[in-house]
């Protein structure tokens, strides 16, 4: 399945991110967010991670198989 992600998401206020975080201690999450921008993204995954010291993050939009439509 080829989806474009920045297409479909593109013409919408609020886009869903999967945000996969990494720190010092603790093992690695993942957080699906909505939000608008991806920094926004990374600011609310972080702030809603158990995580502890330097938690660091990147975030992509994402795709029907990541919501588990596909």
């Amino acid at each position: 399945m080829n989806f474009d992600a920045e297409k479909y998401w593109s013409t919408r206020k609020a886009k869903k991110w999967v945000v996969n975080l990494h720190a010092s201690r603790g093992q690695p999450e993942t957080k699906y967010v909505c939000a608008q921008t991806k920094e926004k993204a990374l600011a609310t995954a972080i702030s809603n991670s158990l995580l502890k010291g330097n938690v660091r993050g990147r975030a992509r939009l994402a795709t029907p198989t990541d919501l588990g439509c596909a």
